[in-house]
């Protein structure tokens, strides 16, 4: 599964310091519950920081 860069991008330029984790943010921002491959869904769940910022990038699709 690749996310869209426009959105990533999007998310990123709504971004907010929150107690939430930003995988969690992004998962909501995604609306991830939605979605069908549930192991990777769930490992961006968990996600905060540098280890999100660097995971994101290996799911970009950089072409959309």
């Amino acid at each position: 599964m690749l996310f869209p860069k426009s959105m990533v991008y999007a998310f990123y330029t709504s971004y907010r310091y929150s107690v939430q984790r930003t995988g969690q943010q992004f998962y909501n921002f995604m609306q991830l519950h939605k979605c069908s491959d549930r192991e990777l869904c769930d490992k961006i769940y968990e996600l905060d920081g540098s280890e999100f910022d660097d995971f994101i990038q290996t799911v970009i699709d950089w072409d959309n």
